[in-house]
């Protein structure tokens, strides 16, 4: 019989799909509990990262709608300040309600997408906190800033990384992942970019 092996105590797993192996015993079959590769505690990292997500929306979408948020900006940085906020309510903002409603209700895939959004969301808040010039937004950037990355290290102590490597094993899946990687490296500006952006903000406000 394909895909049965003998345990002690005659106890025989048949590998299942989707969660946890099916047992057979004398008793009856049943379902083995599947190993946890996300604590219960990630639970309020996920409320935390919605809370952040919600604070970025009503700052990008009053941004937008004042002009006289990035007045100190200059023609250079102030098209990027603009299109991030864009992005920010029609990408990103999305995608980290999605994927934390998603994690939330077990999915794993969601639950990693997730830490990649909160990645991101903390490289963007790092140059709004520490590059755009003070103003009215600074306190809500700085909130956002501490909520994501609170979230962020939080939701990496809950996940077992040994057990997320074993699930994802696939060289295909690894290389589809890199890939991805990649194509969202090239379409956000280079550091490069940042630098020349920032030199001519200070450069203006002399």
């Amino acid at each position: 019989m394909q895909g049965v092996v003998r345990l002690p105590d005659a106890y025989v797993l048949i590998p299942g799909r989707g969660r946890g192996s099916v047992v057979t015993t004398r008793h009856g079959t049943a379902r083995a509990p599947e190993q946890k590769v996300v604590s219960d505690q990630a639970a309020p990292w996920l409320w935390v990262s919605i809370a952040a997500t919600l604070l970025a929306m009503a700052g990008s979408a009053i941004a937008l709608a004042v002009g006289s948020i990035y007045t100190r900006l200059t023609p250079t940085f102030l098209p990027m300040a603009l299109a991030q906020d864009i992005a920010n309510l029609a990408l990103s903002s999305p995608a980290m309600l999605i994927r934390a409603v998603l994690a939330h209700r077990g999915s794993l895939r969601a639950y990693l997408l997730w830490l990649g959004v909160l990645t991101f969301s903390v490289y963007n808040y790092v140059i709004y906190t520490f590059s755009v010039p003070f103003g009215p937004l600074f306190l809500l950037w700085v909130a956002v800033l501490g909520l994501c990355i609170s979230a962020l290290i939080g939701g990496v102590a809950a996940i077992d990384r040994s057990a997320v490597a074993a699930r994802f094993a696939s060289r295909r899946v690894i290389l589809a992942a890199e890939s991805k990687v990649v194509a969202a490296a090239s379409l956000k500006p280079g550091p490069s970019c940042w630098r020349a952006a920032l030199a001519d903000c200070r450069g203006g406000a002399r």
